[in-house]
């Protein structure tokens, strides 16, 4: 039986001998794992985050630069079209700041066990370098810079044959090339694998966009004269509308500036005149027996519509550009007193006076009011009176007249041109009417028997601006040029 001594004895030897093997076990891992890690990084090992356990500094190096080799950008571009960069074309590569070979050499062999339980991670400065040309040459090779590209168009304010409209703008897609070079740059630099162009904001933009408050500011006012209704004020009566039909053409926009063509507004004035001015214009007249006849045109008419066109044209300008509808009353140089449905600016009351039949007669309300045989001008050039259109221009009463033929009396006097020519009684005449007017007429006034006259000048219809219409329905009597005061 052996003793208890004994048997400690041998177990303590075994736990030795046990001992003893499992450190020469350890210490052969030891060294193996030392002769397998001669030259390599230490398991676990990272470079930048890259692991590169195991592997000698070459390989490393290689994986490193293999990482990126063919590498591409993707450019997502305006529209829906994608292109890429590729990194090869621009010589693009990395370089650490120190070689994976001084990284390796770094690391202490001898604690390789410690690297399973705590991971090496080494870092070093990376630089990315390219040729800077030939990525200028590849981005201007590219479709967005080189393909088809749009400027982009501010909004703005544009005529159309209905009238004007806010055009909105266009973003177009030309790119602002600082700031595309610049984001290509950076995406590189960041190793990013695509870039969306309109999300780095690398395209022109519009100067002006639909909102802008004082474009909108220009197109209400330009909607507010666009929509102005105008009633012109003709006169006796007449009024004549003037809406965007007519006066759209007129309206520029140009640079933001609203105007009116002057040369088109001066047109339409013009003719506005021409069809409604009747001072110094022949026109049709019924005679009291019905015949019609051309009367006026005259040298010495002053009766009739006188358009004032320059100061009109302003008046117009100015109330189309108010953009408030309302009656506008034009500048005229001359007046008559009415306008009949026919145009006529003779009215119903007015003095008829036919030189060839030597009469004359007062209509008052379109009824013949009193009528009598005259005496005209002789009928020579000084002397003749002119037929025309003419209105009372003073009413004098005990007038003394004087010309080349002296002096004379006058008891009721209607001047009617500024010539002299006046409608008056004559005491020094016993007879009217006839063939007088031929070789023993007047100076080119009216001679009226003193009755007849003194009628006229006191009905309660006559006065100022009354019309004197004058005609010679066959002609006889010559162009004359008298300027005194003749009787």
């Amino acid at each position: 039986m052996a003793l208890k001594g004994e048997n400690e004895d041998t177990k303590n030897r075994l736990t030795s001998r046990i001992i003893l093997i499992a450190a020469i076990v350890l210490l052969g891992i030891y060294c193996i794992g030392l002769f397998l890690m001669r030259g390599k990084f230490l398991p676990n090992t990272t470079v930048n985050g890259v692991d590169y356990s195991g592997m000698t500094a070459e390989e490393a190096d290689k994986k490193f630069h293999d990482a990126y080799k063919g590498r591409t950008l993707s450019i997502s571009e305006r529209g829906g079209s994608n292109e890429s960069l590729n990194f090869d074309n621009i010589d693009y590569s990395i370089q650490t700041e120190q070689s994976f070979t001084d990284l390796q050499k770094s690391q202490n062999h001898f604690l390789w066990p410690i690297a399973y339980i705590k991971k090496p991670a080494l870092t070093t400065v990376e630089t990315i370098l390219y040729d800077a040309s030939k990525l200028d040459n590849s981005l201007n090779a590219l479709q967005a810079v080189s393909g088809e590209v749009a400027a982009p168009t501010d909004a703005e304010i544009v005529k159309t044959e209905d009238g004007f409209v806010l055009q909105p703008q266009t973003e177009g897609n030309l790119l602002n090339m600082d700031k595309f070079s610049e984001s290509i740059k950076n995406a590189i630099q960041n190793r990013d694998l695509s870039i969306d162009l309109d999300a780095a904001d690398c395209y022109q933009h519009p100067a002006v966009y639909e909102n802008d408050e004082n474009l909108n500011a220009q197109m209400s006012f330009i909607e507010a004269v666009e929509n102005t209704e105008l009633e012109l004020n003709l006169e006796g009566g007449w009024y004549r509308s003037l809406t965007k039909e007519t006066f759209l053409p007129w309206l520029v926009y140009s640079e933001g500036d609203f105007y009116i063509d002057d040369a088109q507004l001066a047109d339409y004035v013009y003719n506005l005149a021409d069809q409604y001015d009747t001072y110094k214009h022949e026109r049709e007249f019924v005679t009291h027996d019905g015949d019609t006849v051309m009367v006026g045109g005259g040298d010495y008419d002053n009766y009739g519509y006188g358009l004032n066109q320059e100061e009109s044209a302003a008046i117009i300008r100015d109330a189309i550009m108010s953009g408030e509808s309302r009656t506008v009353d034009l500048s005229w140089d001359h007046l008559a007193k009415t306008r009949d449905d026919n145009g006529s600016d003779f009215g119903q009351t007015y003095i008829e006076l036919s030189i060839d039949q030597q009469h004359m007669w007062f209509y008052v309300d379109g009824e013949v009011a009193l009528e009598t045989d005259v005496v005209t001008g002789t009928a020579t050039e000084t002397r003749a009176t002119p037929p025309g259109c003419y209105m009372v221009l003073d009413m004098l009463v005990d007038h003394m007249m004087t010309g080349s033929y002296g002096s004379s009396y006058t008891n009721y006097v209607l001047a009617i041109c500024m010539n002299g020519i006046a409608i008056h009684d004559s005491s020094w005449r016993d007879s009217y009417g006839g063939d007088i007017w031929l070789y023993s007429g007047s100076h080119g006034c009216i001679n009226t028997p003193y009755s007849a006259m003194a009628e006229l000048y006191n009905h309660p219809a006559m006065g100022y601006k009354v019309p004197v219409i004058i005609y010679d329905r066959y002609n006889t009597v010559p162009v004359i040029h008298n300027e005194e005061y003749i009787g």
